[in-house]
């Protein structure tokens, strides 16, 4: 299990995190909890359900899975100030600080990162919808928080605010990874492969 889960971060990460995250650690399979669909407090009495999220004695690591829907993002008419991404980071820290653990947030989504994105403004990034054909607004806010804009953090720092005490906003930009379904799925395959000791015999 840790081996197909250092490969889930290395993949997420592109080797930014360590090829070994879990390993290096010396986790045991037993300091490593995988939770689905655990909900989570953060400040200001916020709340989210994430769709996953690994505990170990030293990390809080959240997935947020989409597959073919696309980003649920902010609506002030509906009471909504945050998109999904900023969301789980705020809860995520907010979180990960009170259990003083270092926060990660990976983002699994059905192509890569350079596919899905498409070079539009702020506007039509924001612009509300529920169709197919704009997953590529997940793959711009998630763009826009990690890489900033103009090469300024602020878009993540302003989505932060009212959360002390976290690691610096290039910290937290870090920690953000993208992941793939085929990716996470090879994994898995591999790993069941490993475990079982199945070997694919010539017909």
């Amino acid at each position: 299990m840790i081996d197909a889960l250092d490969e889930i971060m290395e993949d997420a990460y592109q080797r930014e995190v360590g090829c070994d995250f879990f390993s290096d650690k010396k986790y045991s399979a037993e300091q490593i909890e995988i939770l689905i669909g655990k909900k989570y407090k953060g400040v200001e009495a916020e709340e989210t359900e994430v769709d996953a999220s690994i505990v170990t004695p030293n990390e809080l690591i959240f997935f947020e899975a989409k597959l073919f829907s696309p980003l649920s993002l902010a609506d002030e008419s509906k009471g909504k100030p945050y998109d999904q991404i900023a969301r789980k980071l705020r809860i995520g820290l907010d979180c990960s600080r009170k259990q003083k653990r270092e926060f990660y947030f990976i983002f699994l989504d059905i192509a890569p990162l350079k596919k899905l994105y498409r070079n539009e403004g702020k506007a039509s990034a924001s612009r509300l919808s529920h169709r197919f054909y704009d997953k590529w607004k997940s793959a711009w806010w998630f763009s826009y928080y990690k890489r900033g804009h103009k090469k300024s953090l602020t878009p993540l720092r302003k989505i932060l605010e009212g959360i002390d005490d976290v690691e610096t906003i290039e910290t937290i930009a870090e920690r953000m990874g993208w992941l793939t379904w085929s990716d996470l799925y090879k994994t898995i395959l591999r790993g069941l492969v490993l475990s079982t000791g199945f070997v694919a015999k010539n017909t």
